[in-house]
């Protein structure tokens, strides 16, 4: 791992444990630890550019971990935080705007065209994350959010089918058990 995907982890991990942090320390391990984890497996098996794989799944939702008022537009905000961070660790322009540009359209909801491999990278191991660890997204939805428990089961499960369009093919064929599996836990009978 080179010196400034380490130090930005640093950043991401210490963001994600202040008390600011309404999602808790765990956002960290249940969710951008495995975007990262996806985007640097994708990025080698689709020769994509790995560094800016790192580093856009290690800052895709900075502006969440910095500020609730964000969340509703984390991809916009984030890409503030996230130029300015990589500014300060003197990375190329070049490849700030590449990553600015995954944190635009990593976001299902927002369709914004993705124009490069790394920005498909991103935005699938944003969803996959989702789908692998759905009772992370139940957590957000009753926890975060405040929803009761039908509602939160309701808008899980259509955070999770957003969440399964954004997927690449490689992606969609390693979520497959775990997405049906929480469609058919989670359908209409259940609630």
């Amino acid at each position: 791992m080179n010196d400034t995907v380490k130090t930005v982890t640093c950043v991401i991990i210490d963001l994600s444990k202040r008390p600011t942090n309404v999602f808790g320390p765990e956002a960290w391990e249940t969710h951008i630890k495995c975007v990262d984890y996806f985007a640097h497996a994708f990025a080698i098996v689709l020769e994509a550019d790995l560094r800016v794989c790192r580093l856009a799944a290690l800052t895709h939702d900075i502006a969440s971990l910095t500020n609730l008022n964000f969340y509703q537009d984390h991809h916009i905000h984030g890409q503030d935080l996230a130029k300015q961070l990589l500014r300060n660790l003197k990375c190329p322009h070049n490849e700030i705007k590449h990553i600015l540009h995954c944190i635009h359209c990593h976001r299902g909801n927002q369709k914004q065209e993705r124009n490069t491999l790394e920005a498909h990278i991103v935005a699938s191991a944003d969803a996959l994350s989702h789908i692998v660890y759905f009772p992370a997204i139940l957590r957000l939805a009753i926890c975060v959010h405040k929803m009761p428990l039908a509602e939160a089961v309701i808008w899980s499960r259509e955070k999770i089918m957003k969440s399964w369009e954004k997927l690449l093919p490689i992606a969609s064929n390693y979520a497959y058990s775990p997405y049906t599996a929480i469609l058919e836990a989670t359908n209409e009978d259940w609630i």
